[in-house]
């Protein structure tokens, strides 16, 4: 019989102590919103906004950076701290942040490959501008989360940009590109669903 209530208070005590953890463990991260079937949190936007920062250091053209120059600012990297409720200034920047997770989304249906010669330029301009190379598994690999962001920037730029001119860039090119990727993002924003968590 003593065997039997020991086992009990043994089993409810784990029982406890695994519901402590999972709260904490969620206290750790936040969902902030779903984008058709993905659900991204805190601490996913906070790998994207500071991923495409380290690519803006490594690589001034970036047409990712260009479209969502506002959003991606450092100003608002004080958004993207966990806190029990957010607040009214923090929903609205995920509800402008939502564009690019709903772009994300929609780009990885594209087929895009990243070649090796890309990875290796970043690299270098990496060292040279003395950006994170967190993002590097080493010199010739990228972590997934930012080969995913690097893919985005390759379809934008496929996709928006002029290729005819010996890969030469013009602000006026910029510009076009930018309005261009507006509008798709007004098109994706209306093709996939959004669920906030708040």
């Amino acid at each position: 019989m003593k065997m039997k209530y020991l086992k009990v208070l043994l089993l409810g005590g784990l029982f406890i102590l695994s519901q402590k953890v999972q709260a904490q463990i969620i206290y750790k991260d936040k969902m902030v919103y779903k984008v058709g079937q993905s659900v991204f949190s805190v601490k996913d936007l906070k790998k994207d906004f500071d991923g495409i920062n380290t690519l803006g250091c490594m690589y001034g053209e970036s047409l990712l950076l260009n479209i969502f120059n506002e959003e991606f600012n450092q100003k608002n990297a004080k958004y993207l701290q966990l806190s029990p409720e957010f607040d009214q200034a923090q929903k609205e920047f995920f509800n402008r942040l939502i564009q690019f997770s709903n772009l994300k989304v929609y780009a990885k249906s594209q087929p895009v490959v990243v070649d090796a010669n890309i990875v290796k330029f970043l690299y270098l301009n990496a060292k040279e501008n003395k950006c994170d190379r967190s993002v590097f598994k080493n010199s010739k690999e990228l972590t997934d989360s930012f080969k995913e962001l690097l893919k985005l920037e390759i379809f934008v730029r496929s996709r928006f940009l002029p290729t005819d001119k010996g890969g030469r860039t013009t602000a006026d090119d910029l510009k076009k590109a930018v309005t261009s990727a507006k509008n798709l993002l007004s098109s994706i924003g209306r093709q996939i669903d959004n669920e906030f968590y708040w």
